[in-house]
């Protein structure tokens, strides 16, 4: 009787023991501890580098056309124009449907036929990948196919009927040059709506319709040079600030990471849009920056600005200072704590550019992690 007694008193012991332990999965407690026990740190950069930079602009929704003191965006454009029986056309149009309409006036030139542009391509500098236009801008005759201003939501432009031959047999496509008494831009559609020439021809009230096969805008900056310490970040000419943070130096290991802010203050802004987007790409090597830097294809996060209300943009980094955490010091993890690029988003879209502010607070990295608990029991 005595023994059982014993053997229930171990049971109940052992039972009380199990009982107490904590069977949570390791982790799980640290997961629910509040914001409030994190520990907030500030980073500065140790490195930071801009340039500006001339991209394709074909993929763009909306092409640009206009100037003022700092840019000039111009329009090529190519038709699939049908070159059988041009002495029958009576009309000859040129459609276009502004997105964004300003009194713009332009004049329309024929590209020139040997320049071989491509939308995929073609920049202010280069009409393909690989080669550049003769002149600065697009190459293009002196001849004027129509002169006019944009100034509603459509707008058709009769072309010279006499001039019909240039445009099919003896140029690649049109170029829309801006007059230089023009100080604002303007938005056409490219996608949504797309050009069109149209012909109609003599005792016929039959239509045909050309879609631009090849569209896009160039783009150039005039008078803008960007200081050794000036830090842009900017679309249609596309300027890009790489930052790189001490990140690696200053958080402890094995801590969770519960809040990352990038501050990025805004001096000066100029866009034709009211609002932008501006977003960061993780840097994929530890060399000292440049303009061959290598950065991710895609964005990680990004954040909206509004001008003239906003001064200061805030990116959510969490997930990059969480990921440079958990490879610190990773030789197998190429793109582990180099540093993020900041440029608009897209870079294609728009017209837009704002300068950072770098004195004081500046740009800062704000992190907040939690240590691993102490103990299990």
């Amino acid at each position: 009787m005595k023994k059982n007694r014993i053997i229930q008193m171990i049971i109940c012991i052992i039972s009380f023991v199990l009982l107490s332990c904590d069977k949570t999965p390791v982790g799980y407690n640290e997961l629910e501890r509040d914001i409030s026990e994190a520990t907030f740190i500030e980073l500065r950069t140790n490195e930071r580098y801009c340039y500006g930079k001339y991209i394709p602009l074909g993929v763009a929704s909306n092409m640009v056309l206009g100037k003022n003191d700092n840019y000039e965006a111009r329009i090529l454009m190519q038709f699939p124009l049908g070159d059988s029986l041009l002495d029958s056309v009576q009309t000859v149009k040129l459609i276009l449907y502004p997105k964004v309409h300003k009194d713009i006036g332009f004049k329309i030139h024929p590209v020139i036929k040997s320049s071989e542009w491509r939308q995929s391509f073609a920049t202010w500098i280069r009409m393909d990948e690989n080669v550049p236009w003769l002149t600065d801008g697009g190459d293009y005759y002196p001849t004027v196919l129509a002169e006019t201003t944009l100034t509603q939501d459509s707008i058709v432009i009769e072309l010279p009927r006499n001039k019909l031959d240039t445009l099919v047999n003896h140029a690649n496509g049109i170029i829309l040059i801006p007059d230089n008494t023009v100080s604002d831009f303007a938005l056409i559609h490219s996608r949504e709506k797309v050009p069109k020439i149209t012909y109609q021809y003599y005792n016929s009230t039959a239509i045909y319709t050309f879609s631009a096969s090849e569209r896009c805008h160039i783009l150039d900056t005039t008078n803008l040079d960007l200081g050794m310490f000036d830090y842009w970040v900017g679309s249609g000419f596309t300027y890009r600030t790489l930052l790189r943070f001490p990140v690696k130096e200053s958080l402890p290991a094995n801590v969770t990471i519960a809040y990352a802010e990038l501050l990025l203050p805004v001096a000066h802004e100029f866009s034709i849009l009211d609002t932008m987007q501006v977003g960061v790409k993780k840097i994929l090597d530890s060399l000292p920056f440049g303009m061959s830097t290598r950065f991710a294809d895609y964005f990680w996060a990004r954040a909206d600005y509004v001008l003239r209300t906003d001064s200061l943009i805030v990116i959510d980094v969490r997930n990059i200072v969480q990921f440079w955490n958990k490879f610190n010091g990773t030789q197998n993890r190429p793109d582990s704590c180099y540093g993020i690029l900041v440029s608009n988003y897209p870079e294609e879209y728009g017209l837009s550019r704002l300068q950072l502010k770098t004195s004081a607070p500046g740009i800062r990295l704000k992190i907040g992690y939690i240590n691993p608990p102490k103990g299990r029991f």
